[in-house]
């Protein structure tokens, strides 16, 4: 079954992407430092991949965020 994402559940992916502009790295880049293909951080950030809480701390380590940067409401 498919899930409509809520406005809720994008804010994360909204994050995952400004983040990653921000520090001027391509999909492509990120998804080498994480050891999976190009697809995977574009579904993340498109919120088709609904992330756990593990893959959510290795963006973390490579953004150099807090995990409570991407799970706050702010």
């Amino acid at each position: 079954m498919n899930q409509i994402p809520t406005t809720k559940h994008l804010s994360i992916p909204n994050k995952l992407r400004q983040v990653r502009e921000e520090l001027d790295l391509s999909q492509h880049q990120v998804a080498q430092m994480l050891n999976r293909p190009q697809s995977y951080v574009s579904r993340c950030e498109n919120g088709i991949k609904r992330l756990d809480i593990e893959e959510l701390e290795s963006f973390c380590g490579i953004y150099k965020k807090p995990l409570i940067y991407f799970i706050s409401k702010e």
